[in-house]
């Protein structure tokens, strides 16, 4: 959708929850990213009301900060398409920019909050960097596991978390969410103190 339904949404961070869009990746693993934005804006009584640029958005206020929360609809490898739209046409500086995302780098539950660095497995984070020409931005990691056998690695990011494993997961999605908040109010190195999690064991 074009201008009339951007107008409002320039914000002082923006924060984006990758994933694939449509029912059929629904709570999946690799959707850990738009399903904690869910769980903010169910948290700050808003809704994905508008589309534009290649992604669904909501905007809430934390503190006195206006926050767009965007879940990108262009399928997890090519999510840098509508983060560098967003920021070509709001000309976003790197430092309001927070990533959320699933990482099978780090265990079931773990959070890792960081400021940069590289892609690792990550497509969607290898999309971002390559449309936007950065890799200096905030990121809050998901620890989701991975399967024994690393020929089902595909099968597993889409596929969903056991019912045993469901509170764990949610209970990191809101701690992510909490995390990118705490970002956006008092920076990375505190966002790390409180919310860095070692995760599960299994």
């Amino acid at each position: 959708m074009g201008g009339r339904s951007a107008r409002g949404l320039k914000s002082d961070y923006y924060i984006f929850g990758l994933g694939n869009p449509g029912t059929k990746y629904h709570n999946t693993r690799h959707n850990a990213g738009f399903d904690v934005l869910d769980i903010l804006a169910q948290k700050y009584d808003t809704k994905f009301s508008v589309s534009v640029n290649n992604g669904q958005c909501a905007k809430i206020t934390a503190g006195d900060k206006r926050v767009l929360l965007i879940k990108p609809q262009t399928f997890m490898n090519h999510s840098g398409r509508c983060v560098a739209a967003f920021m070509n046409k709001f000309n976003i500086d790197i430092s309001r920019i927070i990533v959320i995302y699933d990482d099978i780098d780090l265990k079931k539950g773990m959070l890792r909050i960081r400021s940069g660095g590289s892609a690792g497995t990550h497509n969607g984070i290898k999309s971002i960097i390559s449309h936007i020409k950065r890799d200096d931005f905030s990121r809050v990691r998901i620890g989701i596991g991975k399967p024994l056998d690393p020929d089902h690695l595909i099968p597993f990011v889409l596929g969903r978390h056991p019912k045993k494993d469901w509170e764990l997961m949610f209970r990191t999605y809101e701690a992510a969410g909490d995390a990118a908040i705490e970002i956006v109010l008092n920076g990375i190195p505190a966002a790390q103190a409180a919310y860095n999690k070692k995760g599960s064991k299994s």
